[in-house]
């Protein structure tokens, strides 16, 4: 049974906190899991310093969970919403909207006005997300 990173980081604090040394954590956890022992070292690390988190440090570049799933939300609650739209609703920039919508989720957008998926409206394209 493969344990989460969060289960694993848990492991780490109880034993540090136990005053077990990393490498001797490392070798315990590695006969049950593959964890590498830079990760036990840098938490371990972590966990003496303080740290009681079990949830790793927000990474720049990376599309933050909770937008993601604002995101996806929004657009399953209606597909007719625009790039414009989410991004007043979510407060992200226009380019981060598609990102994540295209990249993340695997959205589409659709420009075919024969199925009146995208409209015009007042000069600019509105256009709606589908599903691939």
């Amino acid at each position: 049974m493969e344990a989460s990173k969060e289960e694993q980081r848990g492991v780490v604090r109880f034993l540090t906190a136990e005053g077990v040394e990393a490498q001797e954590i490392h070798r315990r956890m590695s006969a049950v899991s593959g964890v590498s022992c830079s990760r036990v070292l840098e938490w371990h690390k972590r966990f003496r310093k303080g740290c009681v988190s079990l949830q790793g440090n927000a990474r720049p570049g990376q599309a933050h969970r909770a937008v993601i799933a604002e995101v996806d939300g929004l657009i399953r609650e209606s597909r007719r919403i625009t790039v414009e739209e989410l991004r007043r609703l979510v407060g992200i920039s226009h380019g981060y909207v598609h990102v994540i919508a295209t990249k993340h989720l695997h959205y589409k957008k659709k420009k075919n006005l024969t199925a009146m998926v995208s409209t015009s409206v007042n000069g600019g394209t509105k256009t709606k997300w589908l599903l691939h």
